[in-house]
């Protein structure tokens, strides 16, 4: 509420300026209770003509206005409320310091005025707004006001000069919660004088005032407040009330080495390591640790070391932290000389924590300790040279890469893949040529993972590398880094590699890369120039390749590929339609499966008709599952017909179930069509409900398979519950509109209530029909945002005109049509709660268009529909169908 009248005055901000000077004398209560009627106003233009005349009424204006505020549930006072923050933010403006006086003034007189505390709380705090150093007088003898000082409070705090002597003043009269939240303003403003008061205080009965005054004692600092916390500490009575103390008692000794007394801080700091009350409190200890490491530097390095030899391993971590993050060469050094001392466990610690701290003066220290035996110690110094050394330890770790020792080697590839920077890369690519065979290899792979595209040609000429394993290593890295201009070299190497796997590399390669373009054609004809000279292997690899690129040339080739002589060459053409981009080969593949005297090209074929037909598509699901049906009749044997139903059952549609049904007599496939049907009513979304639990029944009649028949009774159990509540919806959103939330939106007429409805961008929503409230439509699954609504419609079949209870669940408000013609209304804000709304409508014989507008004002958004008789039972024979 408050943030549209902001909005409103903001808006109207220049106008004010211009307001005529209007005597508080004609400020007419009439008047202005008009004015403030029009809020929010419907134009900019009302906005403005009203908000030129309430600036200019001053005190009486202001008065008028407050007399206007109500307690919260005794009236709609939003106007007034709307009016008096704007003029808030009004004065507010630079260069309206002598108003702004005036109007705090004002508001502070009408506090007086009123009784009612809440509306004395939302005056007081517009002077976050309008208030200032000159207001602070006007606040102070409400400070230890009952109700309303912790209000008053909480403006002076915001407005920090001048709120130190009022709040001073105030603590030896301040009781109850009042003289606590003084307590904690002295504290937060850092008022030294307020330190004897505080100290006196730290040793209150309550609870409370105690602890809020140590909190206090601590944020101000000085050593006068450390003896109030040292005693503190040494009297807590609880867990509790020790931790927060402590807490405090840190904060102190922060303040003091911020403040330069070193000496103070350190003592506290040492306390509470050496103390046997914190030697569980771990994070205590380690924020001593850290303070201790601050103002000490490397003098606090013994310390931090036993820490990390402690066997906690939190402290361990915190330790370590610590000794990465203290800055200063000095302290790199200590860290140096530790390097070579101590178990082998710390020595790795030692050089983790080397290559954290970033200072390049441990790179030899680092680069010794390579050579050590101690795994520990190696693996850390592998870590933190490459870390530390970058480009400079790219020599040092490429030659573990040839040690026989498994985990060193991988750790040194973990290092130079994670390497910063350019010229890292650089060294690891320059390192190729000096680098052994298994060392080569390994640094390929590091390139084509880190991306080193810069170095492509580089990469390319180890492609003619005299080892197989490195050449198959540069062309994995080529697919990876290269463009067009490695193309003519990969189908080259297809062409004239002995080697299966270099072959079947440089074709990974040439798909990798072709797949990357927008335009494919090139690539298409690239292969297709190359076929002619290619000896069957090479054709093979050629074939695959074109599987993956697509286009009307290339199917054309692979189809001729079907009667070539080679059986290797038929089979790789026959792989290639099956894994085709798009549905285009679907029908040779069909006829495959018809008339391939080879059983495995009949397998083949088959298995990528059914994957083709699977994918996305603009067909209608009438198309798509008279393709399934087609595959169907194609294939005499149970297996093939198995395949079938598993693609079948994605389809959600009736035509689909028909076909399921259709084969549920079939021993042999029993048990696959009944998945088959049980998976196409879930995906049927709530369509056909009668249909649905039809062949469901018949199911659980003659299915011998648990898991099958247990999933079918569990579906039936739903469509029994649920089946009738409509959750087959398409759904168009969100729709906003400036200015405006959701209350107002309900009323706003966007395109799905047009003529132009079609062109409104309907989708189908996510929907779980497995949920825990399966008759629940979740916009939100699909659409987010507030102040919103959306559009959700469906159809309905009717077998007859009849009369009907439509229940309606909205969160939050709900429009209905139905046929066209509005039936509801409700601007509610409010959950989901199933049946909420009942509305008698007449559905039509046949096909009924049923659309509900939704309101979103936050949290959850979602819908419940469905039709039932008058008396509240199950209507029969009614059908759901989205269009």
């Amino acid at each position: 509420m408050v943030c549209r009248g902001v909005t409103v005055l903001l808006v109207c901000g220049l106008a004010w300026t211009a307001a005529p000077d209007v005597r508080a004398a004609d400020a007419e209560p009439q008047a202005i209770v008009a004015l403030v009627q029009q809020l929010p106003a419907s134009t900019t233009t009302i906005r403005e003509d009203v908000m030129q005349e309430l600036a200019a009424l001053g005190p009486a204006g202001v008065e008028v206005l407050a007399g206007m505020l109500v307690e919260p549930g005794e009236g709609d006072d939003s106007d007034a409320r709307y009016a008096l923050h704007g003029l808030a933010i009004w004065y507010a403006r630079s260069g309206a310091e002598a108003e702004r006086a005036r109007f705090a003034r004002d508001l502070v007189t009408q506090v007086g005025q009123l009784r009612s505390p809440s509306t004395q709380r939302f005056l007081i705090r517009q002077l976050l707004w309008a208030g200032g150093q000159e207001s602070v007088s006007e606040l102070t003898g409400l400070i230890l006001d009952e109700t309303l000082g912790d209000a008053t409070v909480h403006v002076l705090l915001a407005f920090q000069k001048g709120a130190e002597e009022p709040l001073l003043a105030a603590l030896p009269r301040a009781r109850g919660s009042n003289r606590l939240r003084v307590i904690q303003a002295l504290g937060e403003l850092r008022v030294r004088e307020a330190v004897p008061a505080l100290q006196v205080a730290a040793r209150d009965p309550e609870v409370a005032v105690r602890l809020g005054a140590l909190e206090a004692l601590g944020n101000i600092g000085g050593r006068a407040a450390s003896k109030s916390l040292a005693r503190a500490v040494a009297s807590a009575d609880s867990p509790y009330e020790r931790a927060k103390v402590t807490a405090a008692w840190l904060r102190l000794a922060r303040r003091l080495a911020e403040g330069g007394d070193r000496e103070a801080a350190l003592y506290i700091y040492k306390k509470i390591l050496k103390g046997r009350r914190w030697r569980k409190d771990l994070n205590v200890r380690s924020h001593a640790l850290r303070g201790l490491a601050e103002v000490q530097g490397v003098e606090a390095m013994p310390a931090v070391l036993a820490a990390m030899k402690s066997p906690d391993p939190e402290l361990k971590r915190a330790a370590a932290g610590i000794a990465a993050a203290i800055p200063g060469t000095e302290v790199t050094y200590w860290w140096i000389q530790q390097a070579g001392q101590g178990e082998a466990k710390t020595r790795a610690a030692v050089l983790e924590i080397m290559g954290n701290r970033g200072d390049r003066a441990a790179l030899k220290t680092i680069q010794a300790a390579l050579a050590v035996k101690e795994q520990p110690v190696r693996l850390a110094a592998i870590a933190a040279a490459g870390k530390l050394g970058r480009e400079e330890a790219v020599p040092w770790l490429t030659t573990i890469l040839a040690d026989r020792d498994r985990e060193a080697r991988a750790a040194v590839k973990e290092a130079l893949l994670h390497m910063l920077g350019e010229a890292a890369t650089a060294a690891i690519a320059a390192s190729l040529d000096r680098s052994p065979p298994a060392t080569r290899e390994a640094l390929l792979n590091i390139l084509a993972s880190r991306g080193a595209f810069a170095h492509l040609s580089t990469v390319l000429r180890f492609t003619r590398d005299t080892e197989v394993a490195v050449r198959l290593a540069a062309l994995n890295a080529v697919g990876v880094l290269g463009g067009w201009p490695a193309l003519p070299l990969l189908v080259e190497t297809i062409l004239k590699t002995g080697e299966e796997p270099e072959r079947e590399a440089a074709k990974d390669a040439l798909v990798s890369i072709c797949g990357r373009q927008a335009d494919r054609d090139p690539c298409a004809r690239l292969v297709l120039d190359a076929l002619p000279r290619a000896e069957v292997p090479a054709r093979c690899a050629l074939l695959a390749a074109l599987s993956h690129v697509g286009g009307d040339p290339a199917l054309a080739a692979v189809r001729e590929a079907l009667a070539h002589e080679s059986a290797f060459v038929k089979e790789a053409a026959v792989r290639a339609l099956a894994d085709w981009p798009d549905v285009s080969p679907a029908g040779d593949l069909l006829e495959l499966v018809r008339t391939a005297p080879e059983v495995e090209h009949r397998v083949l074929a088959l298995r990528g008709y059914v994957r083709l037909v699977g994918l996305p598509s603009q067909r209608s699901p009438e198309e798509t599952v008279e393709m399934y049906e087609s595959a169907m009749a194609a294939v005499p044997r149970p297996e093939g017909k198995k395949l079938v139903l598993s693609g079948l059952s994605k389809v959600g549609h009736i035509r689909a179930l028909a076909l399921a049904e259709s084969h549920l007599d079939d021993p042999a496939i029993q048990a696959e069509a009944a998945a088959a049907a049980i998976k196409i009513v879930k995906g049927m979304r709530g369509t056909h409900q009668e249909k649905s639990m039809a062949v469901l029944q018949k199911i659980l009649d003659i299915s011998g398979a648990e898991a099958v028949h247990e999933q079918a009774g569990e579906t039936l159990e739903y469509l029994k519950e649920y089946g009738d509540y409509i959750v087959a919806w398409l759904v168009s959103g969100p729709y906003r509109k400036e200015g405006a939330d959701d209350a107002d939106l309900l009323d706003t007429i966007f395109p799905p209530e047009q003529s132009n409805a079609e062109d409104a961008g309907w989708w189908w929503p996510d929907q779980d029909l497995e949920s825990e409230e399966p008759w629940k439509v979740d916009v939100s699954y699909g659409v987010d945002g507030e102040h919103c609504v959306a559009y959700l419609r469906t159809r309905v079949w009717s077998p007859l005109e009849q009369a009907a209870l439509l229940e309606l669940g909205s969160d939050d408000g709900i429009k209905v049509w139905l046929n066209g013609s509005q039936v509801h209304s409700n601007n509610a804000w409010r959950g989901l709660e199933p049946g909420e709304d009942k509305v008698n409508v007449t559905l039509r014989e046949g096909w009924n268009r049923l659309l509900l507008k939704i309101t979103q004002g936050g949290g959850d958004w979602a819908a419940c529909a469905r039709f039932r008789t008058l008396d509240g039972d199950k209507l029969s024979g009614l059908r759901v169908q989205p269009e």
